[in-house]
């Protein structure tokens, strides 16, 4: 299908998708590589034509985060009263700074 079509078959679309899912961020090592890695992923599906909200983006991300993390995930989450505000950029900002 990607051959003829210059497109991925659906199991390369739910492979990556499913990568950003069940990724997780060491508590131990500086996270913005990582990071960039699951947003290769997003821009790769979106390239395709495959767009994910920015909501779903975002809470992905901040459940990536280990144990270690969770009180970023706190401060960010009672600093963005509205779900529209959740994106991820900004969990992105949050977690890096």
């Amino acid at each position: 299908m990607e051959a003829k079509f210059n497109k991925p078959h659906n199991i390369t679309i739910f492979s990556d998708f499913k990568y950003c899912l069940n990724y997780r961020l060491s508590g131990n090592t500086d996270p913005i590589s990582n990071i960039f890695r699951i947003e290769d992923y997003f821009n790769y599906l979106a390239n395709q034509k495959y767009i994910i909200p920015e909501l779903i983006k975002g809470i992905i991300l901040l459940n990536v985060l280990s144990q270690k993390w969770q009180s970023v995930v706190k401060i960010y989450l009672q600093g963005n009263k509205k779900v529209n505000d959740i994106k991820f950029a900004t969990v992105k900002y949050t977690i890096t700074n």
